[in-house]
Protein backbone atom coordinates (compact mmCIF):
# COMPACT_ATOMS: atom_id res chain seq x y z
CA UNK A 1 0.00 0.00 0.00
CA UNK A 2 1.59 3.54 -0.97
CA UNK A 3 1.93 5.85 1.66
CA UNK A 4 0.28 9.25 1.14
CA UNK A 5 2.11 12.73 2.11
CA UNK A 6 0.31 15.64 2.75
CA UNK A 7 1.67 18.31 1.04
CA UNK A 8 0.59 21.22 3.14
CA UNK A 9 2.20 19.81 6.24
CA UNK A 10 5.85 20.89 6.22
CA UNK A 11 8.44 18.05 5.32
CA UNK A 12 9.32 16.47 9.55
CA UNK A 13 6.09 18.02 10.81
CA UNK A 14 3.19 15.35 12.07
CA UNK A 15 -0.19 16.12 10.61
CA UNK A 16 -2.07 19.41 12.48
CA UNK A 17 -3.75 22.46 12.41
CA UNK A 18 -2.56 25.27 9.28
CA UNK A 19 -2.38 29.10 10.68
CA UNK A 20 -6.12 29.27 9.59
CA UNK A 21 -7.22 26.78 11.78
CA UNK A 22 -5.06 28.03 14.60
CA UNK A 23 -6.67 31.59 14.57
CA UNK A 24 -9.65 30.45 14.84
CA UNK A 25 -9.31 27.90 17.91
CA UNK A 26 -7.81 31.41 19.26
CA UNK A 27 -10.81 33.54 18.44
CA UNK A 28 -12.37 30.50 20.16
CA UNK A 29 -10.49 30.83 22.84
CA UNK A 30 -10.90 34.79 23.35
CA UNK A 31 -14.91 34.08 23.03
CA UNK A 32 -14.43 31.71 26.26
CA UNK A 33 -12.75 33.85 28.57
CA UNK A 34 -15.80 36.25 29.51
CA UNK A 35 -17.81 33.15 30.39
CA UNK A 36 -15.22 31.55 32.32
CA UNK A 37 -14.80 35.12 34.60
CA UNK A 38 -18.69 35.51 34.56
CA UNK A 39 -19.15 31.56 36.01
CA UNK A 40 -16.31 32.58 38.34
CA UNK A 41 -18.03 35.87 39.76
CA UNK A 42 -21.37 34.17 39.76
CA UNK A 43 -19.77 31.32 41.74
CA UNK A 44 -18.38 34.00 43.97
CA UNK A 45 -21.37 35.77 44.37
CA UNK A 46 -23.41 32.65 45.17
CA UNK A 47 -20.69 31.61 48.25
CA UNK A 48 -20.91 35.08 49.83
CA UNK A 49 -24.82 34.88 49.46
CA UNK A 50 -25.53 31.22 50.25
CA UNK A 51 -22.15 29.73 52.04
CA UNK A 52 -22.31 30.00 56.20
CA UNK A 53 -19.51 31.54 58.23
CA UNK A 54 -18.63 30.82 61.83
CA UNK A 55 -20.85 33.50 62.58
CA UNK A 56 -23.82 34.50 63.74
CA UNK A 57 -26.23 37.71 63.76
CA UNK A 58 -28.17 38.76 66.19
CA UNK A 59 -31.03 41.33 64.63
CA UNK A 60 -34.30 42.76 65.73
CA UNK A 61 -36.67 40.27 65.49
CA UNK A 62 -40.87 40.65 65.16
CA UNK A 63 -43.22 41.86 67.78
CA UNK A 64 -45.60 39.07 69.25
CA UNK A 65 -49.10 39.43 70.95
CA UNK A 66 -49.84 38.15 73.75
CA UNK A 67 -53.22 38.65 74.46
CA UNK A 68 -54.98 37.66 71.27
CA UNK A 69 -52.64 34.01 72.30
CA UNK A 70 -54.23 33.56 75.69
CA UNK A 71 -57.19 31.43 75.46
CA UNK A 72 -59.87 30.89 78.49
CA UNK A 73 -62.56 28.33 79.03
CA UNK A 74 -65.33 28.33 81.33
CA UNK A 75 -64.69 31.71 82.73
CA UNK A 76 -65.01 34.93 81.83
CA UNK A 77 -62.59 37.14 80.09
CA UNK A 78 -61.86 40.34 78.84
CA UNK A 79 -60.67 41.97 75.10
CA UNK A 80 -60.13 45.76 74.94
CA UNK A 81 -58.72 48.37 72.53
CA UNK A 82 -55.11 48.18 73.90
CA UNK A 83 -51.86 45.58 73.31
CA UNK A 84 -49.38 44.14 75.62
CA UNK A 85 -46.73 42.67 73.24
CA UNK A 86 -43.26 40.78 73.30
CA UNK A 87 -39.87 41.52 71.47
CA UNK A 88 -38.38 38.72 70.13
CA UNK A 89 -34.39 38.77 68.54
CA UNK A 90 -34.09 37.06 65.04
CA UNK A 91 -30.71 34.41 65.10
CA UNK A 92 -29.46 33.53 61.98
CA UNK A 93 -26.09 32.08 60.95
CA UNK A 94 -24.10 34.83 59.24
CA UNK A 95 -22.91 34.81 55.52
CA UNK A 96 -20.05 36.80 54.35
CA UNK A 97 -22.77 39.53 53.02
CA UNK A 98 -24.38 38.77 55.99
CA UNK A 99 -21.34 39.93 58.38
CA UNK A 100 -20.66 43.32 56.36
CA UNK A 101 -24.78 43.93 57.09
CA UNK A 102 -23.47 43.19 60.58
CA UNK A 103 -21.03 45.51 61.05
CA UNK A 104 -22.66 48.35 58.63
CA UNK A 105 -25.98 48.37 60.84
CA UNK A 106 -26.22 49.43 64.54
CA UNK A 107 -28.90 46.99 65.37
CA UNK A 108 -27.14 43.83 64.41
CA UNK A 109 -24.61 42.37 66.48
CA UNK A 110 -22.07 39.68 64.96
CA UNK A 111 -21.40 36.86 67.75
CA UNK A 112 -19.60 33.65 67.40
CA UNK A 113 -21.26 30.66 67.82
CA UNK A 114 -20.04 29.95 71.48
CA UNK A 115 -21.92 33.37 72.70
CA UNK A 116 -24.93 32.06 70.44
CA UNK A 117 -24.93 28.45 71.93
CA UNK A 118 -22.70 28.61 74.89
CA UNK A 119 -23.33 24.76 75.54
CA UNK A 120 -22.14 24.20 72.28
CA UNK A 121 -24.90 21.54 70.98
CA UNK A 122 -27.07 23.61 68.95
CA UNK A 123 -29.93 21.25 69.08
CA UNK A 124 -29.81 20.78 72.74
CA UNK A 125 -29.64 24.75 72.99
CA UNK A 126 -32.81 24.77 71.37
CA UNK A 127 -34.70 22.16 73.20
CA UNK A 128 -33.27 24.21 76.65
CA UNK A 129 -35.04 27.11 75.14
CA UNK A 130 -38.40 26.03 74.31
CA UNK A 131 -38.17 24.49 77.75
CA UNK A 132 -37.77 27.73 79.23
CA UNK A 133 -40.69 29.33 77.47
CA UNK A 134 -42.60 26.55 78.18
CA UNK A 135 -41.37 27.39 82.08
CA UNK A 136 -42.03 31.37 81.38
CA UNK A 137 -45.67 31.20 80.21
CA UNK A 138 -46.18 28.49 83.79
CA UNK A 139 -44.98 31.14 85.96
CA UNK A 140 -47.17 33.65 84.66
CA UNK A 141 -50.02 32.07 84.70
CA UNK A 142 -49.11 31.07 88.43
CA UNK A 143 -48.24 35.32 89.04
CA UNK A 144 -51.57 36.15 87.37
CA UNK A 145 -53.54 34.17 89.19
CA UNK A 146 -52.09 35.39 92.46
CA UNK A 147 -52.64 38.88 91.35
CA UNK A 148 -55.89 38.85 90.95
CA UNK A 149 -57.05 36.59 93.65
CA UNK A 150 -57.82 33.44 92.15
CA UNK A 151 -56.28 30.08 93.71
CA UNK A 152 -53.71 28.54 91.91
CA UNK A 153 -52.13 25.34 92.68
CA UNK A 154 -48.40 24.40 91.98
CA UNK A 155 -48.11 19.99 91.64
CA UNK A 156 -45.09 17.95 90.68
CA UNK A 157 -43.72 14.76 91.84
CA UNK A 158 -40.41 16.03 93.03
CA UNK A 159 -37.29 17.88 92.45
CA UNK A 160 -36.15 16.71 88.77
CA UNK A 161 -32.10 17.22 88.04
CA UNK A 162 -31.39 19.32 84.99
CA UNK A 163 -27.52 19.33 86.10
CA UNK A 164 -25.30 18.11 88.39
CA UNK A 165 -21.98 20.85 88.42
CA UNK A 166 -18.44 19.69 89.25
CA UNK A 167 -16.83 19.60 92.22
CA UNK A 168 -19.36 19.14 95.05
CA UNK A 169 -19.98 15.80 96.56
CA UNK A 170 -23.13 14.84 95.08
CA UNK A 171 -21.99 14.84 91.07
CA UNK A 172 -20.24 11.31 92.06
CA UNK A 173 -23.78 10.37 93.80
CA UNK A 174 -26.26 11.60 92.26
CA UNK A 175 -27.12 11.22 88.13
CA UNK A 176 -29.65 13.83 85.76
CA UNK A 177 -32.55 12.67 85.62
CA UNK A 178 -32.75 11.76 89.06
CA UNK A 179 -35.97 13.09 91.02
CA UNK A 180 -35.42 13.61 94.97
CA UNK A 181 -38.35 12.63 96.55
CA UNK A 182 -37.31 13.99 100.42
CA UNK A 183 -34.60 15.52 102.36
CA UNK A 184 -34.56 14.10 105.75
CA UNK A 185 -37.57 12.60 105.20
CA UNK A 186 -39.43 15.74 104.72
CA UNK A 187 -41.40 15.63 100.99
CA UNK A 188 -40.22 17.48 98.17
CA UNK A 189 -43.22 17.71 95.50
CA UNK A 190 -41.51 20.95 93.36
CA UNK A 191 -38.50 22.15 92.51
CA UNK A 192 -39.68 25.49 95.16
CA UNK A 193 -39.46 22.87 97.96
CA UNK A 194 -35.62 22.51 97.61
CA UNK A 195 -34.29 25.29 98.70
CA UNK A 196 -36.37 25.60 102.02
CA UNK A 197 -35.28 21.90 102.80
CA UNK A 198 -31.59 23.05 102.70
CA UNK A 199 -31.90 26.53 104.67
CA UNK A 200 -29.60 26.36 107.74
CA UNK A 201 -27.38 23.81 106.67
CA UNK A 202 -22.91 24.62 105.93
CA UNK A 203 -20.98 22.84 103.67
CA UNK A 204 -19.80 19.91 104.69
CA UNK A 205 -23.25 18.85 106.66
CA UNK A 206 -24.66 15.12 105.04
CA UNK A 207 -28.69 15.27 104.10
CA UNK A 208 -30.31 12.17 103.16
CA UNK A 209 -32.10 11.98 100.01
CA UNK A 210 -34.78 10.10 98.90
CA UNK A 211 -34.44 9.47 95.48
CA UNK A 212 -36.81 8.20 92.34
CA UNK A 213 -33.94 6.69 89.36
CA UNK A 214 -35.09 5.58 85.86
CA UNK A 215 -35.37 2.13 85.58
CA UNK A 216 -32.65 0.89 83.18
CA UNK A 217 -33.91 0.00 79.51
CA UNK A 218 -37.30 1.81 80.30
CA UNK A 219 -37.69 -0.76 83.18
CA UNK A 220 -39.39 0.58 86.57
CA UNK A 221 -38.04 3.36 88.25
CA UNK A 222 -36.02 2.78 91.12
CA UNK A 223 -36.56 3.86 94.82
CA UNK A 224 -33.50 4.91 97.12
CA UNK A 225 -32.28 6.90 99.92
CA UNK A 226 -28.29 8.41 99.22
CA UNK A 227 -26.60 10.27 101.89
CA UNK A 228 -25.06 13.24 100.05
CA UNK A 229 -22.41 15.88 101.84
CA UNK A 230 -23.57 19.65 100.85
CA UNK A 231 -20.18 21.23 99.17
CA UNK A 232 -19.79 25.10 99.21
CA UNK A 233 -21.70 28.18 98.05
CA UNK A 234 -20.41 29.87 95.74
CA UNK A 235 -22.70 33.13 96.73
CA UNK A 236 -21.99 31.99 100.18
CA UNK A 237 -19.35 30.62 102.61
CA UNK A 238 -21.91 30.16 105.55
CA UNK A 239 -24.38 28.16 103.21
CA UNK A 240 -24.10 24.80 101.65
CA UNK A 241 -25.27 23.63 98.35
CA UNK A 242 -26.26 20.70 96.74
CA UNK A 243 -24.67 21.67 93.30
CA UNK A 244 -27.69 21.00 91.22
CA UNK A 245 -29.84 22.59 89.23
CA UNK A 246 -33.65 21.23 89.23
CA UNK A 247 -36.70 21.26 87.99
CA UNK A 248 -39.89 20.47 88.73
CA UNK A 249 -40.62 16.84 87.98
CA UNK A 250 -44.01 15.99 86.32
CA UNK A 251 -45.30 19.79 86.59
CA UNK A 252 -48.52 20.89 86.58
CA UNK A 253 -51.14 23.08 87.69
CA UNK A 254 -54.80 22.75 89.43
CA UNK A 255 -56.42 25.76 88.56
CA UNK A 256 -60.36 26.89 88.66
CA UNK A 257 -60.74 27.06 84.86
CA UNK A 258 -58.40 25.98 81.75
CA UNK A 259 -55.72 28.49 80.25
CA UNK A 260 -53.87 28.40 77.44
CA UNK A 261 -51.08 29.87 75.92
CA UNK A 262 -49.79 29.79 72.71
CA UNK A 263 -46.54 31.17 72.24
CA UNK A 264 -46.06 29.07 68.25
CA UNK A 265 -42.14 28.98 67.68
CA UNK A 266 -40.67 31.69 69.77
CA UNK A 267 -38.63 30.06 72.32
CA UNK A 268 -36.22 31.81 75.91
CA UNK A 269 -37.86 33.20 78.53
CA UNK A 270 -37.89 36.56 77.95
CA UNK A 271 -41.43 37.09 77.71
CA UNK A 272 -42.41 36.25 80.74
CA UNK A 273 -43.14 39.56 81.76
CA UNK A 274 -45.74 40.16 78.75
CA UNK A 275 -47.24 37.16 79.25
CA UNK A 276 -48.31 37.55 82.58
CA UNK A 277 -49.57 41.43 82.21
CA UNK A 278 -51.13 40.22 78.98
CA UNK A 279 -52.91 37.58 81.23
CA UNK A 280 -53.79 39.69 84.28
CA UNK A 281 -55.86 42.01 81.61
CA UNK A 282 -57.40 39.11 79.95
CA UNK A 283 -58.95 38.41 83.72
CA UNK A 284 -59.76 41.43 84.43
CA UNK A 285 -62.39 44.03 83.11
CA UNK A 286 -61.30 47.55 81.69
CA UNK A 287 -58.09 48.01 79.88
CA UNK A 288 -55.13 47.39 81.74
CA UNK A 289 -52.67 49.86 78.90
CA UNK A 290 -55.32 52.75 78.80
CA UNK A 291 -55.56 52.08 74.93
CA UNK A 292 -51.60 52.20 74.64
CA UNK A 293 -49.77 49.93 72.50
CA UNK A 294 -47.22 48.60 74.99
CA UNK A 295 -43.97 46.23 74.96
CA UNK A 296 -42.81 43.84 77.92
CA UNK A 297 -39.75 42.17 78.29
CA UNK A 298 -37.71 39.92 81.26
CA UNK A 299 -37.95 36.67 82.87
CA UNK A 300 -39.95 35.99 85.67
CA UNK A 301 -38.94 34.05 88.64
CA UNK A 302 -41.76 32.39 91.42
CA UNK A 303 -41.13 35.76 93.75
CA UNK A 304 -42.46 38.09 90.86
CA UNK A 305 -38.94 39.31 90.62
CA UNK A 306 -38.45 41.01 86.76
CA UNK A 307 -34.79 39.27 86.17
CA UNK A 308 -32.36 40.85 83.09
CA UNK A 309 -32.68 39.30 79.85
CA UNK A 310 -30.14 39.89 76.45
CA UNK A 311 -30.40 41.37 73.20
CA UNK A 312 -32.29 44.17 74.39
CA UNK A 313 -30.98 46.87 71.60
CA UNK A 314 -31.88 44.50 69.26
CA UNK A 315 -35.46 44.14 70.92
CA UNK A 316 -35.41 48.03 70.91
CA UNK A 317 -35.01 49.01 67.42
CA UNK A 318 -37.90 46.23 66.36
CA UNK A 319 -40.36 48.45 68.66
CA UNK A 320 -39.03 52.11 67.25
CA UNK A 321 -39.52 50.14 63.82
CA UNK A 322 -43.20 48.74 65.10
CA UNK A 323 -44.74 52.67 66.76
CA UNK A 324 -45.06 51.30 69.93
CA UNK A 325 -45.37 53.77 73.06
CA UNK A 326 -44.35 52.10 75.99
CA UNK A 327 -41.73 49.97 76.58
CA UNK A 328 -41.63 48.01 80.02
CA UNK A 329 -38.00 46.11 80.66
CA UNK A 330 -35.86 44.98 83.48
CA UNK A 331 -34.25 47.78 86.05
CA UNK A 332 -30.95 45.44 86.62
CA UNK A 333 -30.31 45.92 82.79
CA UNK A 334 -26.31 47.06 82.47
CA UNK A 335 -26.02 50.93 82.15
CA UNK A 336 -24.61 50.92 79.07
CA UNK A 337 -27.28 48.85 77.79
CA UNK A 338 -30.10 51.30 79.08
CA UNK A 339 -27.74 54.07 77.47
CA UNK A 340 -27.85 52.10 74.31
CA UNK A 341 -31.64 52.06 74.17
CA UNK A 342 -32.43 55.18 75.52
CA UNK A 343 -30.02 56.51 72.40
CA UNK A 344 -32.29 54.53 70.28
CA UNK A 345 -35.89 55.61 71.68
CA UNK A 346 -35.35 59.25 71.33
CA UNK A 347 -38.77 60.96 72.56
CA UNK A 348 -40.35 58.23 70.41
CA UNK A 349 -40.82 55.41 73.26
CA UNK A 350 -41.74 55.78 76.89
CA UNK A 351 -39.39 54.03 78.67
CA UNK A 352 -40.05 52.21 81.97
CA UNK A 353 -37.45 50.07 83.92
CA UNK A 354 -39.33 47.55 86.57
CA UNK A 355 -38.12 45.30 89.24
CA UNK A 356 -41.26 43.46 90.14
CA UNK A 357 -44.46 42.52 88.74
CA UNK A 358 -46.31 44.95 90.94
CA UNK A 359 -44.15 47.76 89.61
CA UNK A 360 -45.02 46.64 86.02
CA UNK A 361 -48.42 47.25 87.27
CA UNK A 362 -48.02 50.30 88.59
CA UNK A 363 -47.32 51.48 85.69
CA UNK A 364 -49.82 50.38 83.38
CA UNK A 365 -52.27 50.96 86.05
CA UNK A 366 -51.25 53.57 88.53
CA UNK A 367 -55.07 53.45 90.56
CA UNK A 368 -54.62 49.56 90.59
CA UNK A 369 -55.79 46.96 88.89
CA UNK A 370 -59.26 46.37 88.37
CA UNK A 371 -61.09 43.56 90.31
CA UNK A 372 -61.72 40.13 88.52
CA UNK A 373 -64.82 38.77 88.94
CA UNK A 374 -65.91 36.28 91.34
CA UNK A 375 -65.32 32.64 89.91
CA UNK A 376 -68.66 30.88 89.46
Amino acid sequence: MTDITDDSVPAGEPNGPGPVAEEQSARRRRRRWPYVVLAGVVAMVAAALFVPTPFYLYEPGGIRPTESRISISDHQAFSDGGTIDYPTVGIRQATVVGLFEGWADDAIEVRSKDEVYPGGDVKQERILNRRMMDDSKFIATVLAFDQVGYPVTVTGSGAFIDELMTGFPSSSILRQGDVITAVDGRPVTTAGDLRPLLEGKAAGDVVELSIRRPGTDGGEPVELTERVELGRNPDDDSRGYLGVAVSTADQGLDLPFDIDIDSGKVTGPSAGLAWTLGLVDRLTPGDLTGGRRVVATGEVATDGSVLTIGGIEQKMSAIVRGGYDVFLYPESTPKESVEAIEAIAGDRVELHPVGTIDEALAVLAPSGVPAAPPLS
